[in-house]
């Protein structure tokens, strides 16, 4: 096994040592985005959830475009559905 203490010196290895450091901080520093977007996403998932439990019956598409059937013209006919 080679002695790479000499070649390297203590200087080498604190610049590697700090490499090393900066390299881990910026990966817990990516971890903590990733973990924080992935704790809003279940929120955001368990909001919508909550959200269909509580009002499950209402079809807002449904009854905007049964309010918009009042504007249509009388010269246009509906397609015929197949």
């Amino acid at each position: 096994m080679a002695n790479y203490s000499s070649f390297l010196g203590y200087s080498g290895y604190a610049i590697i040592y700090m490499h090393l450091l900066i390299a881990l901080q910026d990966a817990v520093n990516t971890l903590t985005v990733w973990k924080n977007l992935n704790l809003f996403r279940n929120i955001g998932a368990i909001s919508g959830w909550i959200l269909t439990v509580f009002f499950p019956d209402e079809d807002m598409l449904y009854l905007y475009l049964c309010n918009m059937m009042k504007y249509e013209s009388a010269t246009t006919h509906p397609l015929p559905r197949y």
